[in-house]
Formats: structure tokens, C-alpha cells, sequence
């Protein structure tokens, strides 16, 4: 009987299958693997990828917000540096227009100046033979007409009230000194010719006080003549030299400060304004007309109860006035006096002849003295041409009304001052000797004087001198105690009390 192999097969197929269902399972799950990690690493690919997009995404962004910031922050600069350009621009234009305002103000004032002036002229001109009318009749009747209160006529050359004693004063000072300066003897400079120049130009100096310096800022306060220099030649058109004179002001301000400035044109303040030059010739003949006029209203009989019956002031206020200007007066000549170096008697002769004409001027002024000569004073009778006594009589005189004081009295009064004055010179003198004797005894005292030492001293020690008491008290030496009474006795003050405790002449 043949085997039955059917079990057999069907095992090993079944063996077979399973085996092969193994392997390929086995063989899926590779492939399986396989392609997940494929997947997995595309996938990672993917999201690499994605990932450097995204970072060039993100740096495209940036680098345009970047761009974007660098334009807004150059539109923003472009638009300041165009604000600031306009700015300039337009504080350009502002000081342009302001310069250009200033001018026109400045060429309206100097205009508006012009024409007041060219109006006030032909005033003047129109209405001269009413003023001199007028003037005629004051030197009558000592009337001053109602007319002088015109703004064009009032504190003028014209008007009688401007010629108080201070500006009469100094027109005389000019006339007497005028000639000097002309041929050279006195300076132009000369401080008393300056200041009675000042006080006769006083009113066109004046001119422009309340103002506002455009430099400063400041208001000015005051104007006061200072000096004047002399141009060269101010019109070439013209033959031969044409001088000019520059005046010189201090300028001073509300707090308190000044500067030194020229008169300008329009007498106007400013670094823009022209200076104001002078022909000489015109100067010369406003100065001469002034002092004549001067001359004219000062000898009128008039003149005396011009200020003292309109403005009230007394003999003591006009005494005071005339007290003032002597002092200055004597004060200018001492300055004159001490800046002469060596002077000679010639010298000094001649300066005190200008003063005493000035102070001729002021007595005639103030009516202390006569015109003439015939009339003088006792005072100036008596001092003559001695220096000293007239040197005496200036400085009694800004105390003292000399027109009463005889010749006698004068006299007895500077023999005394002499001798009192003689008398302070020797006791000076004395006082110098009685100094140099001392000291000549101090120094032989000292030299000399030494202390007692004991025989062991060595030599060297033994000539010391007194330096105190106690080297005194243990000392035996009569040249030491002779020494502190000579101090002792030069100690005192005076003679009396030197001879109430040293009754014996020393």
C-alpha cells in the first residue's frame, strides 16, 4: 500500500506559506520604513526649506523696514535742513529788512533833522527884523518879548536868557584865549579852553538826550563835551586846505556807565550814523558871533535884573555861583602849576597872568569887581603883579568878599601869613635836625653800648649791644643807661614835656 503523502505536502505548504507571509511582512516593513524615513527626511527637507524662506522672508522684511527707516530718517533730515535753510533765509530777510528799516528811520531822522533845521533857518531869516526888533527893544527897556518862547528861538544865540553868567563866563575865556591857541602858545586841548568851548556849544551838545543807543540798548542820560580834533581837508573841490573840526562827546547812560563818541549828523546814537564834521571857518563863526552877543547882553544895563528879578535867585545864590567858579578857577591853576616841570619865573608869570584874567572875567561877571582898569579893586591894587600876593588875595577870596577889604588890612593879613608860614618852615626844620640827631645817636649808642661779661666769656661776646631791660639791669655800663634815657627823652611829644621830666637842656 502505496504512503499517503497528503499530510505531508499540505504541512509543508502550510510551512511554506507561513514562511513566505513572514518574509513578506518582514519585507513590507522594511519598505514601509524605508519610505517613512524617505517621507521623514523630505518632510525635514520641506521644512528646511520652508525655514530658510522664511528666514529670507523675515531678512527681506527687515532690510525693507530698514530701507524704509533710512529714507523716512533722510526725508526727515531733508525736511529740518529745508526748515532750518528757511529759517536762515527768513532771519536773512528779517535783518535785511530791518537794516533796511533802521536806515530809513535813520535817513527819515537825519531828514526830518534837516528839515527842522532848514525850517528853524527860515524862520530865522523871515522873522530877523522882528528879532532884532525885539532885541532892540530888551537892550531899551529890559523886556524880553514873548517871542523868544518859540521853540526855533528859545535858549538860541538870539534869546538874552541864555547868556547866564556861566556861559558870559566862559565866552570871555574863549575871546582871551582864542589868540593864544591861534599862535600856538596855549594847546587846542587846553581842559579850561575845552570846557568854556563845551559850555558856549552846549546846546547843539545837548542835542539827543532820552534816546536809545542801537548798539547798547541803553537810554542816553547825558552828553558832555569832551574834545575836538581838526581834519585835514574836508573839500578837495575847494583851493588850498578846507579844515574840519570832529567834536567829541561822553556819552553817559541811566546806569551810570559812558563811552566816548563822536557828534554825528543827524545827532543820532549808532555805528551807522556819519560824523558830524565841522567846517572850521563855520565854527569860528558861530563861536565869534556868540561871544559878541555875549559881550552885548553882559554890558547891558539890563542884564543884572535879567536873572536875578526872573529867576529869583539872591546875592548869596549869585555869591555861591561866583564862589564856585573861583574854586575851580584856583584849582585849574594849582593842576597848571604842578605839571610845570622846572618852571621858570617867566613861565610862571605868564600862567598867572591867564588865570588872573580869568578871574577878571569871573568877577566882572558876577559884579564883584569894575570893568576898567581904573576901577579895580583894592584887592587887585594891592597885589599888582606879585605872584604870591595874588596867589594869596585867589585863596582869601573864594571865602571873602576882597572888594571892601583895604589895603592896609590886606597888607597886615599877609605879613601874617608870611610869618606864620616862616615860622612852620623852621620848626619843620628843626623838627628834621632834632630826627637826624637822634638817629645819629641811636646809631652811635648802639655801636657802642655793651653789657657786663663775666672774664671766662669768650672775647667774641663781650661787645653786644642793649636789646632789652633785662640785659640792662644785669649790665654795668654807663653808655647803656645814657642810651635809654636818650630814648626816653626823644619819646616825648614836645619841648614842655620833655622839661617837665628833663628840667636841664639837653
Amino acid at each position: 500500500m502505496g504512503l499517503d503523502t497528503r499530510g505531508f505536502m499540505d504541512g509543508a505548504l502550510q510551512g511554506y506559506e507561513v514562511s513566505e507571509r513572514h518574509y513578506q511582512r518582514k519585507r513590507d516593513n522594511e519598505r514601509r520604513d524605508m519610505l517613512d524615513e524617505r517621507e521623514n527626511a523630505r518632510y525635514q527637507q520641506q521644512q528646511t526649506r520652508l525655514s530658510q524662506i522664511d528666514a529670507k522672508n523675515d531678512e527681506r522684511y527687515n532690510q525693507e523696514i530698514a530701507y524704509r527707516d533710512e529714507q523716512a530718517k533722510k526725508e526727515e533730515q531733508r525736511y529740518q535742513d529745508r526748515l532750518k535753510t528757511e529759517a536762515s533765509e527768513r532771519t536773512k530777510r528779517d535783518k535785511l529788512l530791518d537794516v533796511q528799516i533802521s536806515a530809513q528811520q535813520s535817513n527819515q531822522a537825519l531828514h526830518d533833522f534837516e528839515l527842522k533845521q532848514k525850517q528853524k533857518l527860515t524862520y530865522l531869516q523871515d522873522n530877523l527884523p522882528l528879532i532884532q526888533s525885539s532885541l532892540k527893544n530888551y537892550m531899551e527897556t529890559g523886556e524880553v518879548d514873548p517871542m523868544f518862547d518859540h521853540e526855533y528861538l528859545k535858549g538860541s544865540a538870539y534869546d538874552p536868557r541864555r547868556y547866564t553868567p556861566r556861559v558870559v563866563q566862559a565866552a570871555f575865556d574863549i575871546e582871551s584865549t582864542m589868540p593864544k591857541v591861534l599862535d600856538g602858545s596855549i594847546s587846542y586841548r587846553d581842559p579850561a579852553f575845552t570846557q568854556s568851548l563845551g559850555v558856549l556849544l552846549e546846546r547843539n551838545v545837548k542835542q539827543g538826550i532820552g534816546d536809545t543807543d542801537p548798539v547798547t540798548g541803553k537810554v542816553i542820560k547825558d552828553k558832555q563835551y569832551l574834545r575836538h580834533d581838526f581834519v585835514a581837508d574836508i573839500d578837495p573841490n575847494r583851493e588850498g586846505e578846507q579844515p574840519g573840526v570832529v567834536v567829541g562827546l561822553k556819552v553817559t547812560y541811566e546806569d551810570g556807565s559812558s563811552k566816548i563818541a563822536p557828534v554825528t549828523e543827524g545827532r543820532k546814537p549808532g555805528a551807522d550814523q556819519s560824523v558830524k564834521v565841522i567846517p572850521l571857518d563855520v565854527l569860528m563863526k558861530d563861536v565869534t558871533g556868540q561871544i559878541s552877543l555875549a559881550k552885548q547882553f553882559f554890558t547891558n544895563d539890563h542884564y543884572a535884573n535879567l536873572f536875578n528879578a526872573k529867576d529869583g535867585k539872591s546875592k548869596d545864590e549869585l555869591g555861591k555861583q561866583w564862589r564856585d567858579a573861583v574854586t575851580t578857577l584856583e584849582q585849574d591853576r594849582t593842576k597848571a602849576l604842578n605839571e610845570l616841570m622846572d618852571p621858570t619865573p617867566e613861565q610862571v608869570d605868564a600862567l598867572n597872568t591867564r588865570f588872573n584874567e580869568r578871574r577878571n572875567v569871573i568877577d566882572q561877571v558876577y559884579g564883584r569887581v569894575a570893568g576898567s582898569s581904573n576901577d579895580k579893586a583894592p584887592a587887585m591894587q594891592w597885589a599888582g603883579n606879585d605872584p604870591q600876593k595874588q596867589q594869596f588875595i585867589a585863596e582869601l577870596g573864594q571865602t571873602t568878599d576882597l572888594r571892601h577889604v583895604s589895603a592896609d588890612v590886606l597888607e597886615y593879613n599877609y605879613n601874617t601869613a608870611l610869618e606864620l608860614k616862616e615860622k612852620q618852615a623852621q620848626e619843620q626844620k628843626k623838627q628834621q635836625q632834632l630826627a637826624a640827631l637822634r638817629q645819629k645817636k641811636v646809631e652811635s649808642n648802639n655801636a657802642t653800648a655793651t653789657v657786663y661779661t663775666p672774664p671766662d666769656v669768650q672775647a667774641s661776646e663781650e661787645s653786644k649791644p642793649v636789646q632789652s631791660l633785662k640785659d640792662l639791669i644785669y649790665s654795668d655800663n654807663a653808655s647803656a643807661l645814657e642810651q635809654v634815657a636818650t630814648e626816653k627823652y626823644n619819646s616825648y611829644p614836645s619841648n614842655f614835656d620833655r622839661l617837665r621830666d628833663f628840667p636841664i637842656p639837653y
